[in-house]
């Protein structure tokens, strides 16, 4: 097959590769929201973006200034490649192209907004384990002093009852003979201040989850960055995978506290969801498909304009191959 095309780079070439990086650049965003962040993926879609319609295109304008085909008129190959591009660039692109546009013009603040609550869900569940802490001390210093001032006030034959709940509050470390016979003695009062120190260091211990809530506290300082300043290579992973530390906290608590009673999953839900474009279809508004298709129809007219405003090659006779219809020989040729 011959070469016949013009090496001058002209304007619509320059619009062509415009409208390709156009096409890798939605690609890759839209990929990322996809791929939950993913840019190994996404950089690899982005790629083959960019190199199927270039080759397509370029084969298009090809056939289309190739004299042996214009002399026999055969625009078959051209029709194929247009196909091909109509089906895999424009329909197949354009759920994910349609996607990154919806996403980004028409339901960014509603994602944001979501976004941000799945953080705050996140820090009320620590908020209500550390309070469910809290209270657990404050049952046993109440506890506590319940029984104290009860042992410093009852006489001698009901005070025993009161120091062995105190001595199963406490455990080891207080003299159940010196609060029977000097409960209002100074030196006692230190004594069990002392030991109930020391049992409430024990509580707060048993409870401690400070691997957990360290790695916590990075992870929601980075989510509430990424969805404060729109962070949108790393959106779509935090979006998702909030629901996850939400999980791992929760089951932490829980093994911890096994009567830690709080809702299981997150409540929070979006208008739509990051990682289906086909959702973004279903659920655009009447703006969102003008925006949509005002962006996309121009990034593929500048793609397609290499091909189309490619000139045909002004050709000589045409070779029309005469069908057998009785009134030529089978094969026969017209010059004309």
């Amino acid at each position: 097959m011959s070469d016949n095309t013009n090496p001058n780079f002209n304007l619509s070439d320059i619009f062509h590769f415009l409208g390709v990086a156009v096409c890798a650049v939605l690609t890759f965003y839209s990929t990322i929201y996809v791929f939950y962040g993913n840019t190994l993926i996404a950089g690899f879609c982005a790629v083959i973006a960019l190199i199927v319609p270039y080759l397509i295109v370029d084969n298009m304008k090809r056939l289309k200034q190739d004299k042996e085909l214009n002399k026999s008129d055969n625009t078959t190959p051209e029709m194929m490649l247009g196909g091909i591009y109509f089906v895999v660039v424009f329909l197949v692109l354009f759920v994910f192209h349609f996607h990154f546009i919806e996403v980004e013009f028409s339901k960014k603040d509603d994602i944001k907004a979501a976004g941000l609550n799945k953080v705050k869900e996140l820090k009320d569940l620590k908020t209500a384990y550390e309070q469910s802490v809290a209270q657990k001390v404050n049952d046993f210093n109440t506890l506590f002093t319940t029984n104290f001032n009860n042992i410093k006030t009852a006489d001698r034959t009901s005070r025993a009852s009161f120091i062995e709940k105190l001595q199963t509050e406490l455990g080891k470390g207080i003299d159940p003979i010196k609060l029977m016979d000097m409960p209002n003695d100074p030196s006692t009062a230190q004594d069990l201040e002392d030991a109930r120190s020391r049992k409430e260091k024990t509580i707060l211990q048993s409870y401690e989850q400070e691997a957990l809530h360290k790695e916590y506290e990075e992870y929601t300082q980075n989510a509430q960055s990424v969805f404060d300043n729109w962070q949108n290579m790393k959106v779509a992973y935090y979006y998702n995978d909030i629901q996850n530390m939400y999980q791992t906290l929760l089951q932490a608590y829980k093994q911890k506290m096994p009567e830690f009673a709080y809702k299981e999953t997150l409540t929070t839900n979006s208008a739509i969801n990051l990682t289906s474009p086909i959702s973004s279809l279903g659920n655009a508004s009447a703006g969102g498909w003008l925006i949509a298709l005002v962006v996309l129809l121009v990034m593929h007219f500048c793609i397609l304009g290499k091909y189309l405003f490619a000139e045909r090659p002004e050709v000589g006779p045409k070779l029309v191959r005469k069908t057998n219809n009785g009134s030529k020989p089978r094969g026969s040729i017209e010059i004309r």
